[in-house]
């Protein structure tokens, strides 16, 4: 079986109580086609330049028009754990410990891929530590990040193909909660603290 893993910093709605919001509407400044260079957002380089996979797409959206398209990336296929996505620094950096960030997933198919949403900060070794994270795994099971070395624990609720999932992170200083479908999932100690 091949595995993808996509890392994706801020995709949907990010919310650090100074309200902040990544819709992927026209009215933001996106337009069609690939994310790279669009509203501070890079994607992977690869051999060939950048790749063209990650798009603003008007083929599905949770809300709205547009929306963030993880596409199928030729240039990586039949390969172990093949690491592309896309990245968004924030302009302010939000405070690790007292945020929510919600989003909406839709998968189309299982046994294909895994896709990973992680939020990150840099430590005092400037190396990117994982502050949350989801995975969507292509069994149609979702798994929640738990430390700094990307531990995960699964949660109760599945995905099921061609369904748009909810998903919210909540983190404050002490502790993290994972929501799916507005269920909570899992709370946890806020292990970046």
């Amino acid at each position: 079986m091949k595995l993808f893993y996509t890392t994706l910093f801020a995709l949907a709605a990010a919310t650090g109580f100074s309200q902040q919001t990544f819709s992927f509407e026209a009215s933001e400044g996106y337009q069609l086609g690939t994310i790279n260079g669009q509203n501070g957002w890079e994607v992977t380089e690869g051999s060939d330049g950048f790749i063209q996979n990650q798009v603003i797409s008007d083929e599905n959206a949770s809300q709205g028009t547009f929306s963030f398209k993880n596409g199928y990336e030729p240039s990586f296929d039949f390969q172990w754990f093949p690491i592309f996505g896309a990245t968004k620094a924030f302009e302010t950096p939000v405070d690790h410990s007292n945020f929510s960030i919600s989003y909406d997933v839709l998968v189309t198919a299982q046994n294909g891929a895994d896709f990973e949403f992680i939020l990150y900060s840099i430590n005092e070794n400037e190396e990117f530590v994982p502050v949350a994270g989801v995975g969507i795994e292509n069994r149609g099971y979702i798994y929640l990040t738990k430390d700094v070395n990307y531990g995960f624990d699964y949660a109760e609720a599945e995905w099921t193909p061609n369904q748009w999932t909810s998903i919210k992170i909540e983190v404050t200083d002490a502790e993290i909660k994972y929501y799916v479908n507005n269920v909570l999932q899992q709370t946890i100690e806020n292990f970046t603290g």
